[in-house]
């Protein structure tokens, strides 16, 4: 039986979610932070999250050089996982929970121009 191990081979390392060629700030990276909140099991993460979700998407305030478009343009791109995310909020035991999605829901589609609506027709 080894008791000492100096050395440690492996034939690959997998690092899931940390490319290099991944962007890590801006718009996409705040999204999926904001979407991981929205699955939490404690009511008032979910809460806050689909509030932060909105704030997001329709926010009075930008940073330099970023536009409302923008950052729904960021949502659009990565609609299927919001869509995802946020579906299941529809059915939630609270009811705060579930006025918050409809209400983000609603404000989504009636900004969203049909086309980008269309793939997920299925999934609403």
């Amino acid at each position: 039986m080894v008791t000492n191990v100096d050395q440690f081979r492996a034939k690959r390392v997998v690092l899931a979610r940390q490319s290099i060629l991944e962007d890590k700030s801006g718009a996409s990276a705040k999204l999926r932070a904001i979407l991981s909140q929205v699955r939490h099991y404690n009511v008032f993460k979910r809460r806050d999250a689909l509030v932060a979700l909105k704030n997001f998407c329709f926010a009075e305030e930008y940073k330099e050089g970023e536009s409302h478009e923008h950052r729904l343009t960021s949502a659009i791109e990565d609609a299927a996982k919001v869509f995802d995310t946020v579906a299941p909020c529809m059915c939630d035991a609270d009811g705060d929970v579930r006025r918050l999605c409809s209400e983000f829901l609603t404000s989504l589609f009636s900004a969203l121009p049909y086309q980008d609506i269309r793939p997920f027709a299925r999934l609403l």
